[in-house]
C-alpha cells in the first residue's frame, strides 16, 4: 500500500484541523507527521486499489482532515461497531465544520458548490454507515492479531 501523502502535508492537515477545532481523538495531534504519513493511504477502505483510492481522494479532496482522522481513526480500530458509529458521526460532524468554513452559508453566490459538497458529503456518510463495519473489524484484527498457543 503506498502513501498518498507526504509528511509535509500530513503537518498542514492536521493543523488546519486544529484550527478548524475539529474533532480527533487526542493521539491524533500528539502524533508524528511521519506516524501520519503512515497511516494516511487516502479516501477509502484498505481492501481499495490504489486507483480507487486515489480517484475519491480526488472527489474528496477538499475534506482532507476528515480523511486523515478518519484513517486515523480506522488505525486505532477497537473492533466495536459502537465505537464505528462514533467514528463515523465524527466524520459527519468534522465534514460540516469543513463544509461551513469552504462555503459559508452568507455567501449566496456559493450555494450550487455548496450543495454539490454537501451532497459529496452525504453520500460519504451514508456509505460509512452502511458500509464500513467489516473494514472497521477487519482493521481491529489486523492491527489486533490473535495470538498463537
Amino acid at each position: 500500500m503506498k502513501t498518498f501523502y507526504t509528511v509535509e502535508y500530513c503537518q498542514k492537515v492536521r493543523l488546519d484541523a486544529w484550527l478548524l477545532k475539529m474533532d480527533a481523538c487526542p493521539s491524533y495531534f500528539a502524533a508524528s507527521s511521519q506516524k501520519l504519513a503512515e497511516v494516511m493511504n487516502g479516501c477509502g477502505p484498505d481492501s481499495w486499489t490504489d486507483g480507487m483510492r486515489d480517484a475519491a481522494s480526488w472527489v474528496y479532496r477538499n475534506f482532507p482532515e476528515n480523511i486523515s482522522i478518519h484513517d486515523w481513526d480506522f488505525e486505532h480500530s477497537d473492533g466495536n461497531v459502537e465505537t464505528l458509529k462514533i467514528v463515523n458521526q465524527r466524520f459527519w460532524d468534522n465534514g460540516k465544520i469543513k463544509l461551513n468554513r469552504l462555503y459559508p452559508l452568507g455567501k449566496f453566490w456559493l450555494a450550487p458548490i455548496r450543495a454539490l459538497a454537501w451532497s459529496k458529503l452525504q453520500f460519504a456518510f451514508f456509505a460509512l454507515k452502511n458500509g464500513s463495519e467489516e473494514a472497521w473489524i477487519s482493521a481491529h484484527h489486523r492491527l489486533n492479531p490473535p495470538e498463537l498457543t
